[in-house]
Formats: structure tokens, sequence, C-alpha cells
């Protein structure tokens, strides 16, 4: 897996593809991208440097169970939470963003 989440961009993790990094947060990505339906969807990965790390791996399992239990027209609801890859890549998908065009964070991972 990356280091870089640019190198994400147009890559497919599980069913979904990833089109452009919306944003980042200590531990994690956040990306727009599409089901296989087409459908827009958030897709937010656990950067590489904590994705074999147990206790990061729990607590970004444990966000996405709780965001899931969530109901709000101003929370993405969540479809899918998954590990893929040899890497254990971890994300979750969530359904329904609408994201304004050109907004995203550039800054680099700390």
């Amino acid at each position: 897996m990356t280091n870089a989440a640019t190198d994400l961009v147009g890559q497919t993790l599980g069913t979904y593809t990833l089109e452009r990094l919306l944003g980042q947060g200590g531990f994690a990505w956040a990306f727009v991208g599409r089901d296989p339906q087409g459908t827009p969807v958030a897709i937010k990965v656990l950067k590489p440097r904590y994705a074999g790390d147990p206790q990061f791996a729990s607590r970004f399992r444990n966000e996405s169970e709780t965001a899931a239990k969530l109901e709000h027209p101003n929370i993405i609801r969540i479809r899918s939470v998954a590990k893929t890859g040899a890497s254990g890549a971890r994300h979750h998908g969530g359904a329904g963003i609408r994201a304004p065009a050109g907004r995203h964070s550039s800054r680099p991972e700390a």
C-alpha cells in the first residue's frame, strides 16, 4: 500500500473506486468515490502506518460502528466496513455524499 493519499486516487478498494481526496484526519484519509452502480460515496481509509496496528484498527472499526448507528440528514450513512489487500488497509464506505466541488485538504500527512 502507498504512503501517499494521492497515489490511491483512481484505485479500487473493495467495490469502491476512489475519485479524489476529500480530506484527512490524524489517522485516516477521506475520498470521494463511486460504488459499482455509480452512486457517489465517501470512503474513509486508514493511513498505512496505522493499518497494521491492532489498536488503531480497533479504533477505526469502533468509530465506524458508532457512526453507522447515527441517523441525521447531515451524516453520511455507513454502508460497509472492510479490510482489503495483503497490507491490511481498512476502509469504510458511506452513501449520499454531497461535497462542494474542489473542496479538499491537500495538507501532507504528519
